[in-house]
Protein backbone atom coordinates (compact mmCIF):
# COMPACT_ATOMS: atom_id res chain seq x y z
CA UNK A 1 0.00 0.00 0.00
CA UNK A 2 2.65 2.51 0.85
CA UNK A 3 4.30 1.50 -2.65
CA UNK A 4 0.92 2.56 -4.14
CA UNK A 5 1.50 6.17 -2.45
CA UNK A 6 4.27 6.90 -3.20
CA UNK A 7 4.16 5.70 -6.79
CA UNK A 8 0.74 7.94 -6.80
CA UNK A 9 2.71 10.80 -4.97
CA UNK A 10 5.84 10.42 -7.91
CA UNK A 11 2.66 10.56 -10.79
CA UNK A 12 1.62 13.56 -9.32
CA UNK A 13 4.25 15.21 -8.87
CA UNK A 14 5.89 14.70 -12.84
CA UNK A 15 2.48 15.84 -13.92
CA UNK A 16 2.57 18.47 -11.77
CA UNK A 17 6.12 19.65 -13.44
CA UNK A 18 4.47 19.36 -16.80
CA UNK A 19 1.91 21.62 -16.29
CA UNK A 20 3.94 23.87 -15.08
CA UNK A 21 5.97 23.86 -17.70
CA UNK A 22 3.24 24.25 -20.09
CA UNK A 23 2.09 27.23 -18.52
CA UNK A 24 5.83 29.32 -17.86
CA UNK A 25 7.38 27.99 -20.87
CA UNK A 26 4.73 26.67 -23.22
CA UNK A 27 5.47 23.05 -22.91
CA UNK A 28 8.84 23.25 -24.46
CA UNK A 29 10.70 21.21 -21.75
CA UNK A 30 7.82 18.70 -21.36
CA UNK A 31 9.49 15.62 -23.97
CA UNK A 32 12.41 15.79 -21.50
CA UNK A 33 10.29 15.73 -18.36
CA UNK A 34 8.44 12.87 -19.46
CA UNK A 35 11.75 11.17 -20.03
CA UNK A 36 13.74 11.97 -17.11
CA UNK A 37 10.68 11.24 -15.06
CA UNK A 38 10.37 7.76 -17.03
CA UNK A 39 13.06 6.51 -15.64
CA UNK A 40 12.46 6.41 -12.17
CA UNK A 41 9.90 4.33 -13.20
CA UNK A 42 11.45 2.21 -15.26
CA UNK A 43 14.26 1.14 -12.76
CA UNK A 44 10.93 0.70 -10.25
CA UNK A 45 9.62 -1.23 -12.94
CA UNK A 46 12.54 -3.97 -12.78
CA UNK A 47 13.49 -3.92 -9.24
CA UNK A 48 9.18 -5.41 -8.77
CA UNK A 49 10.47 -7.91 -11.39
CA UNK A 50 12.48 -9.32 -10.88
CA UNK A 51 12.21 -8.67 -6.90
CA UNK A 52 8.68 -10.00 -7.01
CA UNK A 53 9.57 -13.67 -7.52
CA UNK A 54 11.46 -13.75 -4.26
CA UNK A 55 8.66 -11.22 -2.11
CA UNK A 56 6.04 -14.68 -3.67
CA UNK A 57 8.03 -17.25 -2.43
CA UNK A 58 9.01 -16.57 0.93
CA UNK A 59 5.47 -16.14 2.32
CA UNK A 60 4.91 -19.67 0.80
CA UNK A 61 7.85 -21.04 2.49
CA UNK A 62 6.14 -19.28 5.93
CA UNK A 63 2.77 -20.37 5.60
CA UNK A 64 3.98 -23.95 5.00
CA UNK A 65 5.98 -24.25 7.97
CA UNK A 66 2.92 -23.09 9.99
CA UNK A 67 0.56 -25.53 8.59
CA UNK A 68 2.83 -28.33 9.31
CA UNK A 69 2.96 -26.30 13.39
CA UNK A 70 -0.67 -26.61 13.03
CA UNK A 71 -0.65 -30.00 12.07
CA UNK A 72 1.93 -30.79 14.89
CA UNK A 73 -0.23 -28.74 17.16
CA UNK A 74 -3.41 -31.37 16.67
CA UNK A 75 -1.87 -34.44 16.43
CA UNK A 76 -0.07 -33.85 19.87
CA UNK A 77 -3.75 -32.27 21.41
CA UNK A 78 -5.08 -35.71 19.97
CA UNK A 79 -2.68 -37.68 21.82
CA UNK A 80 -3.48 -35.67 24.99
CA UNK A 81 -7.25 -36.80 24.56
CA UNK A 82 -6.27 -40.11 24.06
CA UNK A 83 -4.29 -40.25 27.07
CA UNK A 84 -7.08 -38.63 29.16
CA UNK A 85 -9.27 -41.35 27.84
CA UNK A 86 -7.45 -43.89 28.92
CA UNK A 87 -5.88 -42.91 32.21
CA UNK A 88 -9.62 -41.74 33.38
CA UNK A 89 -11.59 -44.17 31.30
CA UNK A 90 -14.08 -41.47 30.63
CA UNK A 91 -14.96 -43.26 26.99
CA UNK A 92 -17.70 -45.28 29.58
CA UNK A 93 -19.55 -42.31 30.70
CA UNK A 94 -22.57 -41.90 28.51
CA UNK A 95 -22.95 -38.16 28.93
CA UNK A 96 -19.34 -37.91 27.67
CA UNK A 97 -19.12 -34.46 25.54
CA UNK A 98 -16.45 -32.66 23.27
CA UNK A 99 -16.75 -29.23 26.09
CA UNK A 100 -16.60 -31.58 28.78
CA UNK A 101 -13.27 -32.98 26.96
CA UNK A 102 -11.95 -29.55 26.37
CA UNK A 103 -12.19 -28.49 29.96
CA UNK A 104 -10.34 -31.28 31.45
CA UNK A 105 -7.72 -30.55 28.94
CA UNK A 106 -7.78 -26.69 29.54
CA UNK A 107 -8.39 -25.82 25.47
CA UNK A 108 -10.96 -24.54 23.94
CA UNK A 109 -13.91 -26.71 22.34
CA UNK A 110 -13.05 -25.65 18.83
CA UNK A 111 -9.28 -26.25 19.01
CA UNK A 112 -10.13 -29.78 20.57
CA UNK A 113 -12.71 -30.56 17.82
CA UNK A 114 -10.96 -29.28 14.75
CA UNK A 115 -7.59 -31.36 15.96
CA UNK A 116 -9.63 -34.70 16.19
CA UNK A 117 -11.51 -33.83 12.83
CA UNK A 118 -8.45 -33.53 10.96
CA UNK A 119 -6.47 -36.25 12.63
CA UNK A 120 -9.07 -38.71 12.61
CA UNK A 121 -11.02 -37.21 9.95
CA UNK A 122 -13.93 -38.08 11.71
CA UNK A 123 -16.10 -35.57 13.68
CA UNK A 124 -16.39 -35.51 17.66
CA UNK A 125 -20.31 -36.77 17.63
CA UNK A 126 -19.26 -39.43 15.24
Amino acid sequence: MLRGMVLLLEILLVDTVIALDSMLNEGRNAKTLISLASIPFFIGLLAFIFVLPSMMSAPRAKSEALLQGERDDNVKLEQEVRELLMSTQLYLEPDLSVQRLSQRLHVMVRALSVAIKRTQEINVSQ
